[in-house]
């Protein structure tokens, strides 16, 4: 309120300080952090980028690290200042105008890499381009080899900062895959130049190494689908991940196996969009699950930790997209058409196929086709749904419109039971694995799948 380039109203600055204060402190990690971060810092950056533009320098700030970085061949004085040997010293004109701005400069955080050097910011090295250090990738690299041999993983240091010769890791050992999900993440995004669109990556030529992605590939296959915790389902598109979770949350009672006892789906769902299906090359809609479907057994080999736990539910509709399912993985799927009626198809391993339910007598069928016909006429903006449309157009509304404005909206008003078949198919599927799967120790149901088999069980793993 009382600072000269602010001089906010009393009302607006004790709601902004309720909104980045918790008990009466600023939180490490809000998501409020880096926008005040960079509010608070814009005049030093203003004053900084004048120094910078008298001394031919470049400036750049990430939160509270600055960089500043020249082509001349004599580092400004005003920046940074050599003492003995190959000391340096930050130069006075810069400290000036940090701590007039109420900053302190941290000596042990303060260093001068050289054009020949490892120049190194906020962990990226940036020399000739921005790349992860290859310490930190072999790390990574050995960490993921760790889990797909034994399915744990030593803890990094909490810095990140291995040196040749150090101790990389605690003597605890991890299982949960989220910290070397993010670190992979991390590198792929750093690797992938996932700042630029595609166009421009083409524009100048630059095709992401394929290494680290196949690495972060196996990853995340391992976790979706080697040791996912939960029965998975992946469907065609996210409209159809809304529809059954609002029907699950509808029938939970006629369906406890798939409700936790705490209230929670005893199931999860891929992502129908995003990193994961680009980096799984699952594509989208139908084409996705075949792909799915044709690799899995091939991925599989790349794992001597095979929990294969719970089930990999391949959920599709019973339309024309079935035979595109069943066309790109017919060295697997057998004798599955619009018209056969089982509840499931094991696929071998933990991998099932469950259509929508074919109706009396068999026909095609999509999920939509499962709710009452009032909620499918319903009119948004004057216009109607298509449910050939994912998006819509000026004429119709789609797939994902209809998901979220009519389904999710209404969902405590919808009647829910032409989903019951649905529901009651992917509870005798995950039943039929849990049979499976206590059979004959979890490795063993790695072994060469056959023709696929109906949900009348029979038969070994």
């Amino acid at each position: 309120m009382k600072d000269k380039f602010f001089h906010l109203h009393p009302t607006v600055a004790t709601i902004i300080a309720q909104i980045a204060c918790h008990d009466n402190a600023l939180p490490q990690g809000s998501p409020s952090s880096p926008f005040i971060s960079n509010f608070v810092a814009n005049i030093l950056d203003v004053k900084l980028l004048r120094l910078c533009k008298r001394a031919h320098c470049t400036y750049t700030r990430y939160a509270d690290d600055l960089t500043f970085s020249t082509n001349e061949r004599l580092f400004p004085l005003e920046i940074a200042e050599p003492l003995a040997g190959a000391e340096w010293m930050v130069g006075r004109q810069l400290q000036d105008i940090i701590e007039s701005n109420g900053f302190k400069l941290n000596p042990d955080k303060t260093r001068m890499s050289l054009r020949r050097s490892r120049q190194s910011v906020t962990g990226l090295v940036v020399n000739a381009k921005v790349n992860i250090r290859q310490e930190y990738y072999r790390f990574v690299r050995a960490m993921c080899d760790s889990v797909f041999k034994t399915g744990t993983w030593h803890r990094p240091l909490a810095n990140n900062d291995i040196k040749p010769g150090e101790e990389a890791s605690t003597p605890d050992r991890m299982t949960g895959l989220r910290p070397l999900e993010g670190m992979l993440t991390h590198i792929y995004f750093v690797k992938g130049r996932h700042d630029r669109t595609p166009k421009k990556n083409k524009l100048i030529e630059f095709a992401a190494p394929k290494a680290p992605i196949e690495l972060y590939r196996r990853l995340l296959f391992y976790k979706h689908f080697v040791a996912n915790e939960l029965p998975i389902i992946v469907t065609e598109g996210v409209s159809d991940v809304v529809y059954l979770k609002c029907a699950i949350n509808s029938l939970a009672a006629k369906f406890p196996t798939l409700v936790s006892a705490d209230g929670k789906r005893s199931l999860c769902f891929l992502n129908p969009s995003g990193v994961s299906r680009a980096v799984l090359n699952l594509g989208h809609g139908a084409s996705g699950q075949g792909s799915l479907i044709e690799q899995y057994a091939r991925r599989l080999k790349h794992y001597r930790h095979l929990p294969l736990i719970k089930p990999v539910i391949i959920l599709c509709d019973n339309d024309d997209g079935l035979s595109q399912v069943t066309k790109i993985g017919s060295k697997v799927i057998k004798n599955v058409s619009k018209l056969t009626t089982d509840s499931f198809y094991h696929l071998g391993y933990n991998l099932y196929l469950v259509k929508i339910p074919e109706g009396q007598p068999p026909t095609s069928r999509d999920a939509e086709d499962l709710f009452p016909t009032q909620w499918l006429s319903q009119l948004i903006d004057q216009k109607p749904f298509d449910k050939k449309k994912d998006h819509g157009d000026h004429t119709a509304y789609g797939k994902v419109v209809f998901a979220e404005r009519i389904v999710r909206a209404n969902a405590k008003s919808i009647d829910f039971s032409g989903f019951e078949e649905l529901l009651q198919r992917i509870a005798e599927c995950i039943a039929d694995y849990a049979t499976r799967s206590t059979a004959a120790p979890p490795v063993q149901v790695a072994t060469s799948p056959g023709a696929a088999s109906s949900g009348a069980v029979s038969g070994s793993p």
